[in-house]
């Protein structure tokens, strides 16, 4: 019975998981949730922010954490600046602290801001959380849809 329990609870933290792809750097986190999104590509509306929460396990210690993202179109990488308040990626963590220590878990909150100005296409975005080093502690991919 006790593992049934346990079946149903993993049955059903994954079915609210987003499919990402992982990156050529760093490790990729355990899961990623984009609220709203459990199959790609996420359809994100424009003018809005959409919530991501990522769970991941730093192999490396890391003093700060920094957020670095990329919108892979048409085989262009393009920088997408963040406003300055996501900056320190450390102030968004919901679980776990700056300094991390290896092999520690801990869990990243942002509202990613979709601007309205973006046109409607379909991008890959690559978010990468990275040290003070600037090693990559985390990455992902995730195919998303403008609208």
């Amino acid at each position: 019975m006790k593992l049934f329990a346990i079946f149903v609870v993993i049955c059903i933290a994954s079915a609210s998981a987003t499919d990402f792809l992982g990156c050529k750097k760093g490790k990729s986190p355990v899961a990623v949730d984009v609220e709203g999104c459990t199959k790609t590509p996420c359809k994100l509306k424009r003018g809005t922010d959409v919530d991501f929460l990522v769970t991941f396990n730093s192999e490396v210690v890391s003093q700060s954490l920094k957020p670095k993202v990329l919108a892979h179109v048409q085989g262009l990488d393009v920088p997408y600046p963040l406003p300055p308040e996501f900056a320190d990626a450390c102030k968004h963590l919901t679980e776990g602290e700056c300094p991390l220590l290896s092999n520690t878990n801990a869990k990243y909150q942002i509202s990613f801001p979709v601007k309205k100005e973006f046109p409607a296409v379909r991008v890959t975005v690559e978010y990468s959380l990275l040290n003070e080093k600037d090693e990559v502690v985390t990455c992902f991919q995730v195919p998303i849809q403008t609208v």
